[in-house]
């Protein structure tokens, strides 16, 4: 074999190197973008909550545990039934959720009973606009 040969090989091996790189790396990022889409909605069945009636019971009682019920059928409209109007809602009341905690009324940490569910509640009101 000449030098040509081999330096012809030597960029040939460093093409397939980079082109199996950049395949495998395609591939991670669609794999990615797949199990983010596949995670299913955590926070519970919302689908038969009456949104009125969960705002009535909040405006009543103002306790949050009445608030947090309704963040998470809100979040279920937004989320699953890709209800816009939800948006909207879930911006203002999660605020108000925020402005407990700041009272230290309620520990946001634990509001949805495990810290998993606290964790998503809260991953969704920052998402809607929240503050």
């Amino acid at each position: 074999m000449n030098e040509e040969t081999i330096a012809q090989r030597k960029r040939t091996g460093l093409f397939l190197s980079l082109l199996l790189a950049v395949i495998f790396m395609a591939v991670m990022l669609l794999a990615g973008a797949f199990s983010r889409e596949a995670v299913p909605y955590q926070l519970g069945d919302y689908s038969s909550s009456d949104i009125s009636a969960l705002k009535e019971a909040y405006a009543q009682s103002g306790k949050a545990n009445d608030l947090v019920s309704l963040l998470c059928a809100l979040c279920y409209r937004a989320e699953v039934e890709a209800d816009q109007a939800a948006a909207e809602d879930i911006a203002y009341y999660g605020t108000q959720l925020y402005d407990m905690a700041r009272r230290e009324e309620i520990d946001l940490g634990s509001v949805m009973g495990t810290e998993e569910l606290s964790e998503e509640l809260i991953r969704l009101i920052r998402k809607y606009g929240a503050t």
